[in-house]
């Protein structure tokens, strides 16, 4: 009987030990796809702050070297949209297409930002 006993809890033992595993992979996974959510919008908010500060507050030409920063920046963020927005914010020809990537540049920041 006490052999029944012991061989009962060694099998509870073993299936709560069993679930604990689970559960710790499970909260382990979690916090490593937060992490890297948490890099992705780090990256996409050091963006945001060189376009701002040397872009959108330029008084006139930006600075060879400030559009290399931004350039690593934005290709730090892995984020293919912003890498592709910046591209043609810096190609655009005129004054309107500018505009309208500095608009499709916010709203892929803000997006990134809010929902991920």
């Amino acid at each position: 009987m006490r052999n029944l006993i012991i061989t009962i809890l060694l099998i509870m033992s073993l299936i709560v030990n069993l679930i604990l595993v689970t559960s710790n992979r499970k909260i382990e996974r979690n916090y490593r796809d937060s992490i890297k959510t948490n890099q992705k919008i780090s990256s996409v908010l050091n963006f945001q702050k060189i376009f701002v500060d040397k872009i959108l507050n330029s008084k006139g030409e930006v600075k060879y070297e400030d559009r290399k920063e931004i350039d690593r920046l934005a290709s730090n963020t892995n984020n293919q949209n912003l890498i592709n927005s910046w591209n043609d914010f810096v190609l655009a020809k005129t004054e309107y297409e500018a505009q309208n990537k500095v608009r499709e540049i916010l709203y892929i920041i803000a997006d990134t930002s809010s929902t991920k």
